[in-house]
């Protein structure tokens, strides 16, 4: 069932009806500013410098920081959340390896290491000798040398 009011608005509009009072159909039905019920204004959300934040937030504040130090273990940055690492006592040092001078000292072949820089230059794409020796962990002197070497074969 259609409603009766309906069917004349839109045929006054198509202007197929006819008007009770004469006037335009269109100006009975212009739109009107709606009356609203005022709203709140919004929260705030930033304290000023000189203002404490309220208890909860202060609870919120202590679980974001503890997040985030959660977080940058996670990823690997070590810095944040702890103190620095402290020096060993006079008289104690901590042990550090003496470098190998050569393939033989480091007990590698000139073979093993060559698979390792071009795997890596596979992967990277390129690099700079600094960059290989770094990534195979062996002294730049013996890592030029064998990349003269590869350079000389065209193999890079």
């Amino acid at each position: 069932m259609t409603d009766t009011r309906t069917d004349d608005l839109l045929a006054r509009l198509a202007g197929r009806g006819e008007s009770t009072d004469g006037t335009d159909p269109w100006t009975s039905i212009k739109s009107t500013v709606p009356q609203h019920e005022p709203t709140p204004p919004p929260a705030r959300t930033k304290f000023a410098p000189t203002e404490a934040p309220p208890a909860a937030d202060a609870a919120i504040e202590s679980h974001l920081d503890n997040l985030c130090n959660r977080l940058s273990n996670l990823v690997g940055d070590k810095s944040a959340g702890k103190k620095p690492a402290e020096e060993p006592p006079r008289g104690e040092s901590t042990f550090v390896p003496i470098e190998p001078t050569s393939f033989v000292e480091a007990g590698l072949t000139d073979s093993e290491v060559e698979a390792l820089v071009l795997k890596y230059l596979l992967n990277r794409g390129t690099a700079c000798g600094r960059e290989l020796a770094d990534q195979v962990k062996l002294p730049f002197k013996m890592v030029e040398e064998l990349l003269r070497q590869m350079k000389q074969d065209q193999m890079v």
